[in-house]
């Protein structure tokens, strides 16, 4: 006689494992929050020149330094997802002129009912190359509320001394890192 036998396995409740996930914003996604007609007009600002995987500022003709660019990308992750980290990558191929330290990308979540916007995540850029770099940014772990919530990610980008050659600095977009 042939016995079955049968196993059932018993989770707690949010017992179950998380798949951590990752998001990648590419630099082409990221659009300026002036038109290149205002940024031309104002030679403190600067308007990005995209080039595939990358891009990089491009200041106006007489350009009063430092000049400066926001740019913004809006971010759409699943719903409940709990966020846990951020990455930058820019790329610095100048052997004197880096990306000020003042320039940073932020991951953000606005509450368009209420008018808050939080900080989740900054990555500070203006750091020394050679070569491509990841900026790791402190990350408040935060859950995704698509319901109430609008998520993106802001880069301020400044240059006191511009580069001999504007491609030697490059922003090449970010990710967000995710756990469902």
């Amino acid at each position: 006689m042939k016995s079955l036998i049968f196993l059932f396995l018993v989770f707690p409740f949010g017992a179950l494992a998380t798949t951590t996930s990752y998001l990648q914003v590419s630099a082409n996604q990221f659009r300026a929050e002036v038109d290149d007609a205002t940024a031309a007009a104002n030679s403190s600002m600067a308007r990005p020149e995209y080039h595939g995987e990358w891009i990089k500022m491009v200041p106006g003709t007489s350009p009063a330094l430092p000049v400066s660019m926001k740019l913004d990308a809006s971010v759409e992750l699943p719903d409940t997802a709990l966020i846990t980290g951020f990455v930058c990558y820019i790329q610095d191929n100048d052997a004197v002129v880096n990306i000020d330290a003042t320039s940073q990308a932020v991951l953000r979540v606005r509450h368009p009912s209420t008018g808050v916007t939080s900080v989740i995540a900054q990555a500070l850029i203006g750091r020394p190359g050679p070569g491509i770099v990841a900026v790791n940014a402190n990350t408040i772990r935060t859950t995704v509320d698509v319901s109430t919530a609008i998520y993106d990610v802001e880069l301020t980008w400044v240059q006191s001394v511009l580069p001999a050659t504007l491609t030697d600095l490059q922003f090449r977009g970010c990710r967000v890192q995710y756990d469902l």
